[in-house]
C-alpha cells in the first residue's frame, strides 16, 4: 500500500519542495484531526512533483483530494443525498458574493466580449458580428469581431440567468437558491481541475454541488476550507474558532 512518505523524495533542485513537503504534512494532519485513515489512491505532477491523490472514508461518506498548490481539489461521494441548502453546505468555504458583484462581473465581460459592440448592438439578438476599426490599427483597417449564437442568448438573458458566467467568462459556477436577483445570496463553485481523480469517479461526480445530490466537486482555496466541507457532509463538529 502506498504511503506519504513515497511522495517526500523530491530534488533539492526544485523549487516547491519545502511546499510539497507542507501538503503531505497539512494530509497527515487533517486524518488525525478527522480520527480516520488517510489511504492514497493516485498522484498527479504539479509544478513538476508528483504529488499524492487521497482518501478519506468517514462512516460510509468517501472524500477525495488533491492539493495543486493554487487550489484543493476536492471530490465528495456520500452514501446518502445530501440535504443541506448552499449557505450551510458553503458558507466560509466558497466565495460569497452579492447582486453589486455579480454587476461588477457583467461590466467586466462588458468591457472585454463586447468591447467592439454598441450598446445596441450588444442587445439584439440578431447581431453576432460588428466591424469595427482596431484600436491599435494605425492604417484604419476594419476587423470583425464575432461572437457565437449560444453565447449571445446567454449574454442577453444575464439579469435573470448566469449561466454566461460559467460558459464564457470564468471555470467557476454561480449558484443560488430561490429567485435569482438582488436580494439573492450567491455562492461560486469553482470548478476543479480533476488531475488523478477523474479516473476514480463518474463524470457527473465532477459537478456543482446542488442539493439533494450525492456527488459533487470543487476548487477550494485551502486544506481548511475542505475539511469544513467534509465535517458538514458527515456532520462532523466544525471548529468555529479557525
Amino acid at each position: 500500500m502506498k504511503t506519504l512518505n513515497e511522495f517526500r523524495n523530491i530534488k533539492d533542485t526544485m523549487c516547491w519542495k519545502e511546499a510539497a513537503l507542507t501538503q503531505l504534512k497539512g494530509f497527515e494532519d487533517l486524518a488525525e484531526r478527522l480520527g480516520i485513515a488517510l489511504h492514497i489512491v493516485g498522484s498527479h505532477v504539479s509544478k513538476s512533483i508528483r504529488l499524492p491523490v487521497v482518501e478519506l472514508q468517514i462512516n460510509n461518506d468517501i472524500f477525495f483530494l488533491r492539493d495543486n498548490f493554487g487550489d484543493v481539489n476536492l471530490c465528495v461521494r456520500a452514501e446518502n443525498p445530501i440535504d443541506l441548502p448552499l449557505a450551510d453546505l458553503l458558507q466560509e468555504a466558497c466565495q460569497e458574493c452579492d447582486w453589486n458583484w455579480y454587476l461588477s462581473q457583467i461590466a467586466k465581460c462588458r468591457g472585454y466580449t463586447w468591447e467592439y459592440f454598441t450598446d445596441e448592438e450588444m442587445d439584439d439578438p440578431v447581431i453576432l458580428h460588428v466591424y469595427k476599426k482596431h484600436k491599435m490599427e494605425p492604417t484604419g483597417k476594419k476587423m470583425d469581431w464575432s461572437v457565437l449564437r449560444d453565447e449571445k442568448d446567454r449574454w442577453l438573458k444575464r439579469m435573470t440567468d448566469p449561466s454566461w458566467f460559467c460558459h464564457n467568462w470564468s471555470s467557476g459556477t454561480i449558484c443560488w437558491e430561490g429567485e435569482f436577483g438582488p436580494e439573492a445570496k450567491l455562492f461560486v463553485q469553482y470548478h476543479p481541475y480533476a488531475e488523478g481523480i477523474r479516473y476514480l469517479v463518474p463524470a457527473c461526480a465532477l459537478k456543482p454541488y446542488v442539493r439533494g445530490t450525492r456527488d459533487f466537486a470543487l476548487a477550494l482555496d485551502s486544506l481548511e476550507s475542505a475539511e469544513l466541507i467534509i465535517r458538514r457532509v458527515s456532520r462532523l463538529k466544525c471548529d468555529t474558532s479557525k
